[in-house]
């Protein structure tokens, strides 16, 4: 088992190698492609085969599984990294002038982050009946034990309705952009909008640590790192905070995962030790076992229930009171209810596993040239953000397909506010332009 175990490290390594030589830019849409496929994979790195569904799963059978899943996240990233893409050298350079921008919108960027905390926090208080000692009580319990309306203690279906009010969701969905356009005003702002800046992203920081999911936080401290590296162009500087920004990854991440079950209550009032985590919520183990539950039942999940599910995501169920969702009785076999098995574990569940993946594969590749066409928000004044989130979109396609209406909110509300800003810079641009000919050819 040792040798596969190295062959898929090998070959991951390299398609990741790969996308770097052909590219060479961390921000191309395939390097971070062949990124987003490896990190997916990567829990196996780190853990190897100790985990307890392995277990269930006969060995030589564990190999086949491992083989396909292996030829579905590599193949498409070398077939892709084939492909003529248009010239991006334009748009990859002009996120070299992204500080340019930086004095006349982190000011806006500011106004906005503050914005959406105060809506966020607004929320919070109106649920706990205006108790802000309820609210923080909350945010540092554990996080699946937490009632925001205390008039409602037991988790009945009427509280349940309330938190998951659709507009609630939605400010829920919208709330990482505070994190990080707060993080572009820190870096490309005068003096004093850094200060009051870096409090507020602090300030935001700490509710996603607090809220528990993982993604959030990583993009939080990931887009501040790419911001700075964006800025500063020393080699030392830039080794210097990418090993800070992976650093407080790693920090923040390992903090959620030990104590968001038990509530950051615990860690105040305890010396419970620390450790270092690496965890990516086992969905690659998970989507080997939904290739043996797929070899050895003749179960399947109806893929046009999934489908039209999917697509009615959006549609707020106070409009739709019947609107269908996937329940534990659909998943079977395959899946417990809150657990994620890949997009590759939910198509095997579908297609069983030769159709699941293939299918599994033709997705990949159709993401990717989805992917592609968001590209161009790169050129635009303040694009990289919302580049940013559509890369965290991507991401999470990866991680389950009914993501695809899921998660739509955050990347479709970042790129109009990138329109609206791009819109105040445009009328700004001729004081801008006053700085010189070189400048204004650059905005």
């Amino acid at each position: 088992m040792i040798f596969f175990y190295f062959v898929q490290i090998g070959v991951m390594t390299a398609a990741v190698a790969f996308s770097w030589l052909r590219f060479r830019h961390v921000l191309h849409p395939h390097f971070i492609f062949s990124v987003v496929m490896f990190v997916h994979y990567s829990d196996f790195f780190v853990r190897g085969y100790d985990d307890l569904s392995l277990e269930l799963i006969d060995p030589a059978n564990l190999i086949v599984y491992q083989m396909l899943t292996l030829a579905c996240f590599a193949l498409p990233i070398f077939i892709t990294g084939l492909w003529q893409h248009k010239d991006m050298t334009a748009s990859l350079n002009s996120v070299r002038d992204f500080g340019q921008i930086g004095r006349g919108a982190g000011g806006y960027a500011l106004l906005i982050a503050v914005l959406f905390i105060l809506i966020e926090m607004l929320k919070r208080l109106y649920l706990s009946d205006w108790s802000p000692s309820w609210v923080f009580e909350q945010m540092l319990g554990p996080r699946n034990e937490r009632q925001w309306v205390p008039s409602l203690l037991a988790r009945d279906l009427e509280s349940e309705q309330i938190v998951s009010n659709p507009f609630f969701q939605l400010i829920s969905a919208l709330f990482p952009i505070a994190a990080i356009i707060t993080a572009f005003s820190m870096i490309y702002s005068s003096t004093a909008v850094r200060v009051v800046s870096f409090i507020v992203y602090l300030f935001a920081v700490f509710i996603l640590l607090t809220d528990g999911t993982r993604t959030p936080i990583v993009l939080a401290i990931a887009s501040l790192t790419i911001f700075a590296l964006l800025k500063f162009q020393s080699i030392g500087a830039r080794v210097a905070i990418a090993g800070l920004g992976v650093g407080l990854i790693v920090i923040a991440t390992s903090v959620m995962i030990l104590f968001r079950s038990e509530g950051y209550s615990e860690l105040l009032q305890s010396r419970r030790d620390y450790g270092v985590t690496y965890h990516q919520d086992d969905s690659i183990y998970r989507a080997w076992y939904a290739y043996d539950r797929a070899s050895k039942t003749d179960y399947r999940w109806d893929p046009g229930y999934f489908a039209f599910t999917v697509a009615a995501t959006p549609v707020p169920r106070a409009i739709w009171p019947d609107k269908p969702f996937l329940s534990q009785a659909y998943f079977g076999p395959f899946k417990l209810d809150y657990v994620t098995i890949l997009f590759l574990g939910e198509f095997v569940a579908m297609f069983g596993v030769v159709g699941g993946t293939f299918a599994g594969f033709l997705y990949c590749i159709l993401v990717y040239r989805l992917w592609l066409s968001f590209a161009p928000l790169l050129g635009r004044p303040f694009g990289l953000v919302g580049y940013l989130f559509w890369a965290l979109w991507v991401y999470s396609l990866f991680r389950s397909v009914q993501n695809l209406s899921l998660l739509i909110y955050a990347p479709v509300a970042a790129t109009l506010l990138i329109l609206w800003i791009g819109k105040i810079m445009r009328t700004d641009r001729p004081a801008i332009g006053n700085k010189g000919p070189s400048n204004a050819a650059r905005i």
